[in-house]
């Protein structure tokens, strides 16, 4: 209840108040990501890895999707104001997805700021092998897509409980999840889940609709556009008063419809 209190205004995607990981000096001494590609953990493998669309559970159950493509260039701002990154950055997610709308350029955004930004850094920085997933097979929940922790019920292979059913729907694939859930006891126990490290050429096994494969730099192009130049110029750029009230009423309008 008290996390539901304090993060009623807040997600991942919009900021505001949230439950997080704090560097105290005492339990947290230090930023992990900092840590982990310095050579904290020497000899633990890593496995990571995200969902295709980790934004839809944020966007999608409180209808922020359509607010944000009404918003429209201004959400866009709020994005790169809330990423910290140029003009630059949202123009080349347009230019590689030209039929996608500001929530999804926006949602896709985030999510690559948040997670797969830093999670190519911490495998590119460890010296010990790292396994890097994607998990692209969309929920039967209309609108819900390949949305965040939807591959819980399949790493676990509790697809029949209700928590797992209320992201994915019915009749989710078996067969899905004996591939994640096999993956994830092999890692357990032998320390490789069964598709290649991560290296130069960056391979991310993707389990989707039909067998699980892995491809090669899935999310290059997109991650890429973050250390061009002007990627950081927003850095340097205070939020104007208008811009802020517009993030506050999403984060508000988002929140009461979820309660």
């Amino acid at each position: 209840r008290a996390q539901a209190d304090v993060g009623r205004l807040g997600s991942p995607l919009l900021g505001g108040p949230a439950f997080g990981i704090v560097v105290d000096g005492d339990l947290v001494p230090r930023d992990p990501l900092e840590a982990l590609t310095a050579g904290a953990a020497p000899g633990v493998t890593l496995m990571t890895g995200w969902t295709r669309d980790e934004y839809r559970l944020w966007l999608v159950p409180g209808g922020l999707t359509e607010r944000i493509d009404r918003l429209g260039p201004v959400a866009l701002a709020g994005a790169m104001a809330r990423c910290r990154c140029g003009s630059e950055v949202p123009r080349g997610y347009r230019a590689l997805r030209p039929g996608a709308g500001t929530a999804e350029t926006v949602g896709q955004m985030v999510t690559d700021h948040l997670l797969r930004n830093p999670l190519h850094r911490l495998s590119d920085g460890r010296a010990e092998p790292s396994y890097v997933y994607e998990f692209a097979w969309p929920s039967d929940r209309p609108g819900m897509g390949a949305c965040h922790a939807l591959e819980l019920g399949f790493v676990f292979d509790s697809g029949d409980t209700p928590d797992a059913r209320k992201l994915a729907g019915e009749g989710a694939p078996q067969e899905l999840a004996d591939a994640m859930h096999g993956a994830w006891v092999r890692f357990v126990t032998d320390g490789a889940p069964g598709w290649e490290p991560w290296g130069p050429h960056h391979p991310v096994q993707v389990y989707g609709d039909g067998a699980p494969h892995v491809v090669h730099g899935p999310r290059d192009r997109e991650l890429a556009l973050w250390t061009a130049p002007g990627a950081e110029r927003a850095a340097r750029t205070p939020q104007s008063p208008e811009l802020r009230a517009v993030i506050r009423r999403l984060r508000r309008n988002g929140a009461l419809r979820r309660t």
